[in-house]
């Protein structure tokens, strides 16, 4: 079996058991990011994992029949990165059946 390519990057929901099921996260987030994962009131937020680990936020817009995903990575994106989150927005957006875009 082929190994995936690096980056590999998927778009979890909130409250997914990724980011959710364990008290330590260190092996997918790093800590000193959890906030920034995790609102005050203890609310996730959807996650963008590259590799495997917790490297952002994301929301989603739909209008006029398309979605528009805002990303907000924890550090700059290199281009790979960014392109293998387009081709994760790209599969989010074929699941609802609208065209995406990244913001």
């Amino acid at each position: 079996m082929e190994p995936s390519p690096s980056p590999t990057a998927w778009l979890l929901p909130p409250f997914d058991e990724y980011t959710v099921a364990y008290r330590d996260r260190s092996a997918v987030l790093d800590p000193a990011q959890g906030r920034a994962l995790i609102s005050t009131n203890g609310i996730f937020y959807p996650a963008i994992v590259l590799d495997g680990r917790v490297a952002g936020t994301w929301k989603r817009t739909i209008a006029k029949g398309a979605v528009t995903i805002t990303l907000s990575p924890f550090a700059p994106l290199k281009k790979k990165e960014r392109q293998a989150i387009a081709a994760a927005a790209e599969r989010y957006g074929a699941f609802l059946g609208m065209p995406t875009g990244l913001a």
